[in-house]
């Protein structure tokens, strides 16, 4: 039950948030390209309305390189995926800032040791999701913005066995869900594009410690490195 939940939050709740995230970020940067000689004076007020608000707010979509973390006691790792994100942030000044948000990645792996009970191999996967708070410390320069973060989410794990096919890997049976908290820490630098826009690239660590019983042999850290391209509307 859980892991359908899990699963439906996952499939509905991220790609409306991306989808409003994304709408957002358009509908500020048409407006923000207007200048005030070319558009009526409603249009500019809205525009002045709508930059004041990226000097307090912003909002970001993230594609992620993850690489897993080392468990070579347990289990190696086969194949490093990917993952993506959305944020929602808090300006507090230009260099403080508070964001939360919804990510997801994922791994491949193989188990060490004897065959995993019910299974013909030793192959896993795990997709895990989750939510973020994370503080953000940013020290602008001349022509990019540096940054440091840390955070603290929950999330959610789900532990597949999956089988090598001609396509890829195919997913067998229920998996081993497990949930708890993480903590990360990351750092980065931000491009200005322009209108309030921002391209940052950031690498950033996240700890998550789960227990999946006899697929994992025990704990194992389910996090890793995520290397991120971020589009940012808003912010320093």
């Amino acid at each position: 039950m859980t892991s359908r939940i899990g699963h439906s939050i996952h499939a509905l709740v991220l790609p409306a948030f991306i989808f409003l995230a994304g709408t957002a970020a358009a509908t500020v940067a048409e407006a923000a390209s207007d200048s005030p000689s070319q558009s009526t004076s409603d249009n500019a007020q809205q525009a002045e309305i709508l930059t004041s608000l990226l000097d307090h707010y912003y909002l970001s979509l993230s594609a992620t390189d993850f690489e897993a973390a080392d468990n070579s006691g347990q289990m190696d790792v086969s194949d490093n995926r990917y993952g993506y994100g959305a944020n929602f942030g808090w300006v507090f000044n230009r260099y403080l800032a508070l964001d939360t948000g919804l990510m997801w990645f994922s791994a491949d792996y193989e188990r060490n040791g004897a065959v995993i009970p019910g299974t013909t191999n030793n192959n896993l996967r795990i997709n895990t999701y989750g939510i973020d708070l994370n503080l953000r410390l940013s020290y602008p320069l001349k022509r990019f913005t540096t940054f440091l973060s840390a955070g603290r989410g929950y999330y959610n794990s789900d532990m597949w066995t999956v089988r090598p096919g001609d396509r890829g890997f195919t997913l067998e049976g229920p998996p081993s869900s497990e949930s708890g908290a993480g903590s990360s820490f990351g750092l980065g630098i931000g491009i200005p594009l322009g209108n309030k826009s921002w391209l940052d690239f950031s690498w950033r660590y996240l700890k998550l410690d789960l227990n999946f019983g006899e697929y994992s042999q025990g704990r194992i850290d389910a996090g890793g490195d995520l290397f991120s391209i971020t589009f940012r509307a808003g912010g320093f």
